[in-house]
């Protein structure tokens, strides 16, 4: 794997965790039972 891989990969995870905290943010309960 190359480095250039490996931030990609990093990268989208944490886009991925922003996108998700945002949107708990903005719209909580939803992700509750």
């Amino acid at each position: 794997m190359t480095d250039v891989e490996l931030q990609n990969i990093t990268g989208g995870s944490i886009l991925g965790l922003v996108s998700f905290v945002g949107n708990a943010i903005r719209r909580p309960r939803i992700y509750l039972p």
